[in-house]
Parts: structure tokens; sequence; C-alpha cells
């Protein structure tokens, strides 16, 4: 059995604590520990699944009984407890962004490599049933080549973070490393490395224009400056040769070349009755744990959102930082 302790209790915390309550059932994993310096909501999420509340960080690392540190904490602390979780010898799933500098990213790979440690990031969109869908038809030449592709997300400032962290750009790096990390980070599982980049705007909204050695140009619009009466909103638009995709909701409406529209939800792959519950409310927050789970239970290298892409995600953002309203 792989023995689970989750540091952070908080939105995300609570997300991951729902999503074991498949992933237990469906594999040889139980979360066993539950840390987070509010004891109150420790306690809450141990309680779901009869964990122990550890009183503090240290205490849960140096159980012996706990294979895989979960970090689902505020981004600015992720560099901190990834490294001691790693030097322990944990398995460790970390929360995206994996971190804002770029040289704490580097010091976590040579970390990794130097302790063999089995380490994925939360970039759950490369995960998520509409986009790997189109993740599916592009790599499968379905529609042909891809010519252009747009995505965006955007949202009002997040105000729901422990002590407000998320409006302190130095521990949340505002809209551009929480928000656009989403997809910059798709975008480079999907086509790789952009060629030319152009980016506009700032912190909290950017626009960027990138252009592929093939000729495809992408689109990224990405910004949290909006109202708080503004609805959080998402999706994409893939133009290829030979038909159009657009995501709305979880809906991808496919207008082919020939006339004919089709319409995919490309979800639902799991459901437990046990649960009462779909797979659907869970998302790419399901698949990119029950990936991560097999991968360690079945002794397999994480290619998904590894260390390393998560990191060369951040160094794109940067190469558009050097880039933008230039």
């Amino acid at each position: 059995m792989l023995k689970v302790g989750l540091i952070g209790a908080g939105y995300m915390g609570r997300t991951h604590i729902e999503v074991y309550k498949l992933i237990s059932l469906m594999y040889d994993v139980k979360v066993c520990g539950v840390c987070d310096i509010r004891e109150d909501k420790a306690e809450k999420a141990a309680k779901i699944h009869g964990a122990r509340v550890y009183s503090t960080f240290e205490e849960m690392l140096n159980d012996g009984d706990i294979d895989v540190i979960d970090i689902c904490l505020p981004t600015y602390l992720h560099f901190e407890y990834a490294k001691k979780s790693i030097e322990k010898g944990k398995a460790v799933f970390i929360e995206k962004p994996v971190v804002i500098d770029l040289e704490e990213g580097y010091e976590l790979i040579e970390l990794q490599k130097k302790y063999a440690a089995p380490v994925m990031v939360g970039q759950c969109v490369r995960l998520w049933p509409s986009y790997a869908y189109l993740k599916k038809v592009y790599d499968e030449g379905v529609y042909g080549r891809l010519k252009r592709i747009s995505l965006r997300r955007n949202s009002s400032e997040p105000s729901w973070g422990w002590e407000n962290w998320y409006k302190d750009p130095k521990k949340s790096g505002n809209a551009i490393f929480d928000l656009h990390i989403h997809d910059i980070d798709y975008l480079r599982y999907l086509m790789g490395e952009p060629e030319k980049i152009r980016a506009f705007g700032d912190s909290k909204y950017i626009k960027s224009i990138m252009q592929y050695p093939d000729g495809t140009i992408a689109e990224i619009e990405n910004g949290w400056d909006f109202p708080s009466s503004f609805p959080f909103s998402a999706g994409f638009r893939a133009d290829f040769e030979n038909a159009t995709l657009t995501l709305k909701g979880r809906e991808i409406d496919i207008y082919e070349a020939s006339g004919r529209l089709l319409q995919v939800v490309p979800d639902e792959d799991y459901e437990d009755d046990r649960l009462g519950e779909k797979i659907s409310s869970l998302g790419g927050y399901f698949y990119e744990l029950k990936y991560f789970y097999e991968c360690l239970l079945n002794s397999e290298e994480i290619k998904v959102s590894s260390l390393t892409e998560a990191v060369k995600s951040v160094e794109l953002i940067y190469r558009e930082i050097e880039r933008m309203n230039s």
C-alpha cells in the first residue's frame, strides 16, 4: 500500500481529498496523514479518510510509514517543502506552478536526479479530458495539420487564499504564473517550444502570439483583472486543415470541412456508484492523480507533467516576460 501524507488543506487540498475517495477505491493507496497550520481544516480533511493529523510537517515527513507527500500549499512554499520531501526519499506530487523562481526549479531537478525521486507537478490541463482529446486528435493527425490554435482562461482575482497570498505577486506570481501557466504548459505539451514569441500586457493580464517552425500560430489570453462578478471561463479553438474544434464548457464542437457538425463530451470514463458521483465533477484533478499513482505502483517513469516539463513551462513564461510589450 502507498501511504499518502497531504500538506495543505485549503481549496486545492480539499479537492485532492475528494479525489482520493476514488483513488483509494481503485488502487492500493490511502491518505494516512494530513498537515495544515489551521488545525481545524486538517482535522476535517483527515476525518474523511480516517487519517492522522500531524502537528508539524517535520513530524509527518519523519514518519517512515508515509511513502508519498502531496503538496497543496501556496506557490511560494512549494520549493521548501518539495526539497525536504525529495531529500527524505519520498515520492512527491506538487501543485502548480511548481515554482516562480527558476533557480529553485533547477535545484529541484538536480535533487530529483540525486535522490531518484518520483516527482509530478499538477499541471492538470494536460490530463483534463477535453484537452486530452485535442492532444489525441492532434497527435494522430485526424484532421490534418493544425493551422491555428487559440487558448483562453480568465477570471476575477482569487480572494479565497490563506492570508490573501494570491494578492502578493512575490507569493503567487499573479495571473501570469498562476493562471497563464495552465495554457502555456498545455501548448508546450501539445506542440513543443515556439519559434517566435510576442506578448502584451502585464502580470495580471497577458495576451501572447506564438509561431511554430511549421507555421502554426498560437494565441493565448489569460487574466484575472476582471470584476469580482466576472465568472471563470476557459476554452479553446483549434483550426485544422479539415476541421475546427471549439471547447465550450465540457462539450467540444467539431465543424468538419465536409459540413458535418459533431459534438463530443470526452468525460465520464470512470463512475463509481458507491460514491454517487461522476468523474466529470473532478476532471483533470482526478486524472492527474490517477496517472501519478499508476506510475508509482507500476514503477513507471512519470512522463506527463514531470518536474522537468513543469520547469520548462516556467522558462517559457520568462521568455514571454522578456518580450512583453516590445
